[in-house]
């Protein structure tokens, strides 16, 4: 038997557990949360293109302010508009939280507005990528400025909540 040393020799492993990395209560595993600085960037810009959501809604009820029914694409532009804003509004506030998920989930829903809105809108609606980009990104009227910052946005939101998401910290 040999008495208890209170350093070990190098290369011997030590006896006990080591101890902790970071402090903890009662043993209580470390949850590990989305970084703070990019959490609440990534949550303003949410809240940044929420608005510029609606604007583009709005927009789209302003201009076709007829008494005949909407077509259909305007129907899909504004209840779209409206309700892809207010999943934002709801992501956002997961990212103030500084929850992992919340931000993973914020970075793909962007992803997935961009990508609808650069290829699968152009593929719905018959309409060549060309005069979908020139729409998109030529800040035309009001409802090509509100959807091409919508794009910009979206893309820098998505960018920053994945920065949050795995950049995380207990």
């Amino acid at each position: 038997m040999q008495p208890h040393q209170a350093n070990p020799p190098h290369g011997q492993p030590q006896q006990g557990y080591p101890p902790p990395s970071y402090p903890q209560q009662f043993g209580a595993p470390v949850r590990l949360r989305a970084n703070p600085v990019a959490s609440i960037l990534a949550g303003l810009l949410a809240l940044l293109t929420a608005g510029l959501l609606v604007w583009f809604a709005v927009a789209n009820i302003l201009v076709n302010n007829f008494p005949e029914p909407w077509p259909s694409g305007v129907w899909i532009n504004v209840v779209g508009g409206f309700c892809s804003a207010g999943l934002l509004v709801v992501l956002a506030v997961f990212t103030f939280l500084r929850t992992v998920a919340g931000a993973w989930t914020l970075g793909a829903i962007n992803v997935f507005f961009v990508i609808m809105n650069l290829v699968f809108s152009p593929l719905a609606h018959g309409v060549s990528f060309g005069s979908q980009l020139d729409f998109v990104f030529g800040f035309h009227k009001a409802t090509g400025i509100a959807v091409g910052l919508t794009t910009i946005f979206g893309t820098l939101t998505a960018i920053i909540a994945f920065v949050a998401a795995i950049a995380r910290r207990p």
